[in-house]
Parts: structure tokens; sequence; C-alpha cells
């Protein structure tokens, strides 16, 4: 089995998880569909 191995992030970084979490959840308040969010990412 592979194993992946993920290079460390700053937590400051523009596209951490939480940060991506925090970019959909604005749309989805914004109006956007659940849908339409994940086919934008």
């Amino acid at each position: 089995m592979a194993t992946q191995t993920r290079q460390p992030q700053h937590r400051n970084a523009a596209l951490t998880p939480a940060q991506r979490l925090k970019m959909v959840k604005v749309l989805v308040e914004d109006g956007w569909g659940v849908a339409a969010v994940a086919q934008r990412f």
C-alpha cells in the first residue's frame, strides 16, 4: 500500500484545510448551493 507524505504547511498559509473550509462556508452563506461550491473546488 502506498503511503502519502504531506509537506508541512504554515498555519497561516492561504490554502490550509481550515482556510478552504472558511472559503466554502462564506460561499454557502452567500447563497451558493453546495453542489456549485463543490464543483468550483
